[in-house]
C-alpha cells in the first residue's frame, strides 16, 4: 500500500524508471567497424562523411565513414545518394563489408556505404525535426566611441521531402555625433524535393540597408534548382526563379519590381581538428521591370570549431545595386565580422 504522503514519490519513481528504460530502448543502433570492434548507441546523422554517434559510455562519437565496415539501426531515416535519389526507411547490417541494407516499406536494398552521401533521422515529434545555430559579436574601440553588434540566426526545419530554413542576418554600427548604421536581411525558404536532385521552392523575405538607402525591400517569388555537386565533402546548388519586390527608400520613395533571381550555394567541409565549415552564396537579380538594373549579394560564413558545438566564425556579406533608388546612396554595402556561436 502507498501512502499518501509518498504518492509523489512513487511517481517520481516510476517516471525515471521510464526515462531511464526509454533511453536506453533509443541506444539500439550498432556500427560494426573495419578494425572488428562493434559499438553500440544511438545514431544521430550523417554528413560530410562523418556519422554522429552517441552512446552511453562515450558521449558523442565522430566516426570517419572510410572506418565503417556496415551498420545497423531500426529508426526511420531520410537517406540520400550522391546521385541525388532519395529513400525513407532503415538500414540493416550487410554481409557484406563496406555495404548496408536500406530497408524500405516494400523492400531492401543492397548499397555501397560510398554512395550514401547524407542521412537524418525523421523524429516523430516536431521539435525534434529542428536544428540550428546562432551567432554573436561584439566589439567597442574607445578612441572613436564606435560600437559594432552582429547577430546571425540559422533555423531548418526537415520531414521527408519537404525543407524550410529561417537566416536571420543584423550588422549595425553606432558612434558618438554620428548616424547610426544597419544592415538586415530576413528570409524564409520552404522547398519541396522531387526524385533525383531537383527541387522547387517558393522565398519570401525582409531587408534593409542604411549604406544603399533601402529603409525596406521585401521580397516574394520562387523557383526551381537542382543539387549539382552532392558528395561527403561537397555542396553545390543552383536555383533559378523570379521575384516580386517592394522597396521603400529613405527619401520615402516606393517602388515595385518584378526580378529574376539566379542562385549559387556552395558547402565545403573539412573534418580535421578543429572541424571547418564554409558556406558561400551568389545572387544575382535582374530587374524585369527597371531597364538595365541589377543587384547582386555576396557572403561568405567560415566556421572553425572550438569545443562540441561551440564555434568561432568569420563572416563576408557585399550587396551591390548599380541603380539604387536614392541617388545620393551608396552603391555598394560590404561587411566583415567575427563571432562566437552555438549549434542544436
Amino acid at each position: 500500500m502507498i501512502v499518501p504522503g509518498n504518492i509523489y514519490k512513487f511517481i517520481a519513481c516510476i517516471l525515471l524508471t521510464f526515462i531511464t528504460m526509454q533511453g536506453f530502448a533509443d541506444k539500439t543502433d550498432t556500427v560494426y567497424l573495419y578494425n572488428g570492434d562493434r559499438i553500440t548507441g544511438e545514431i544521430k546523422g550523417f554528413g560530410y562523411g562523418i556519422m554522429d554517434f552517441n552512446t552511453d559510455g562515450m558521449g558523442t562519437l565522430n566516426i570517419e565513414f572510410k572506418e565503417i565496415a556496415s551498420f545497423y539501426s531500426n529508426a526511420y531515416f531520410d537517406i540520400r545518394l550522391y546521385n541525388g535519389f532519395r529513400y525513407f526507411g532503415s538500414f540493416r547490417k550487410a554481409e557484406v563489408p563496406g555495404f548496408v541494407n536500406i530497408v524500405t516499406s516494400s523492400d531492401s536494398i543492397l548499397k555501397p556505404l560510398v554512395e550514401i552521401v547524407e542521412f537524418l533521422p525523421i523524429k516523430r515529434v516536431f521539435w525534434k525535426r529542428i536544428k540550428g545555430g546562432v551567432d554573436i559579436g561584439y566589439s567597442f574601440t574607445k578612441a572613436n566611441s564606435v560600437s559594432r553588434l552582429n547577430f546571425t540566426g540559422d533555423v531548418e526545419y526537415r520531414y521527408e521531402k519537404n525543407y524550410a530554413g529561417l537566416h536571420l542576418s543584423s550588422n549595425s554600427t553606432t558612434q558618438d555625433n554620428s548616424n547610426a548604421s544597419s544592415t538586415q536581411d530576413y528570409t524564409l525558404n520552404i522547398n519541396r524535393f522531387f526524385t533525383g536532385k531537383s527541387f522547387a521552392g517558393i522565398y519570401g523575405g525582409a531587408q534593409s540597408s542604411t549604406e544603399q538607402g533601402i529603409n525596406l525591400r521585401l521580397l516574394l517569388g520562387g523557383g526551381i534548382g537542382s543539387n549539382l555537386i552532392y558528395t561527403n565533402h561537397h555542396k553545390l546548388k543552383a536555383t533559378m526563379g523570379s521575384l516580386l519586390t517592394q522597396e521603400y527608400s529613405k527619401d520615402d520613395s516606393i517602388s515595385r519590381n518584378v526580378e529574376g533571381l539566379l542562385q549559387l550555394q556552395y558547402k565545403i567541409f573539412k573534418f580535421t581538428k578543429p572541424e571547418v565549415n564554409v558556406t558561400t552564396n551568389f545572387n544575382l537579380y535582374p530587374s524585369f521591370t527597371t531597364r538595365n538594373r541589377y543587384r547582386v549579394e555576396y557572403d561568405l560564413k567560415a566556421k572553425l570549431q572550438i569545443i562540441s558545438d561551440l564555434y568561432f566564425s568569420v563572416s563576408l556579406y557585399y550587396m551591390y545595386d548599380n541603380k539604387p533608388l536614392n541617388a545620393e546612396a551608396s552603391k555598394d554595402d560590404y561587411g566583415l565580422s567575427t563571432a562566437i556561436g552555438y549549434s542544436f
